[in-house]
């Protein structure tokens, strides 16, 4: 397994390094699992919306599946022209996804809408030219403020309504950022690899 989310329902999907997407009932004692999806290669991250689609990123693309419908093929959503390119992936109101790049980038589509070709936040500047920074973590707040975290050991915070943000960094870690969550009242919270977790 290398990605794992919570839907609504109560109901748990996860991805595996097998390229498949699975639906888990943990109410069911000895569940299977249903695969709802499947990539080319590893599934890199996922999530679920708020009306209980799944998304989830690997070397072949971002796609959105619905797992209530058994013959449903899948969405692409993004297609990836770098193999892997997306690390990161988290879900806001409305259908808002955020995702974080092996390029550092950090950007922005609209589930709702097929057609949507994205936009990019922003980027986690490198510490030097010949360097490169993966973002590891992304999160949405109910502000619809968005939160990432990189190997550079920042967690940056961008505004998707200005578009010339240039993020602003809260902070750094000894290492890199491995997770991070915005609360209800807009706390942001980090996790790192040097096992200290920040607020």
């Amino acid at each position: 397994m290398s990605a794992v989310a919570a839907g609504g329902e109560g109901l748990v999907v996860s991805g595996g390094v097998d390229g498949t997407v699975r639906l888990w009932d943990p109410r069911s004692p000895g569940d299977p699992g249903r695969v709802v999806g499947r990539h080319e290669g590893s599934v890199d991250a996922m999530t679920v919306t708020s009306t209980g689609l799944v998304v989830s990123a690997g070397k072949d693309g971002v796609w959105l599946w619905d797992p209530h419908n058994l013959d449903d093929p899948g969405r692409e959503l993004v297609h990836v022209h770098q193999e892997g390119v997306v690390s990161a992936v988290a879900v806001g109101d409305q259908g808002l996804l955020v995702f974080g790049g092996r390029d550092g980038t950090v950007a922005l589509w609209d589930s709702r809408s097929p057609n949507d070709p994205g936009r990019e936040l922003g980027r986690h500047p490198p510490p030097r030219p010949e360097s490169w920074v993966w973002v590891t973590a992304v999160a949405v707040g109910d502000q619809g403020l968005v939160v990432s975290g990189g190997t550079d050991g920042t967690v940056r915070l961008w505004d998707p309504s200005s578009p010339d943000d240039p993020g602003r960094a809260l902070g750094p870690h000894n290492g890199l950022v491995s997770a991070v969550a915005v609360s209800k009242d807009g706390l942001v919270v980090s996790g790192g690899s040097g096992g200290t977790v920040w607020l």
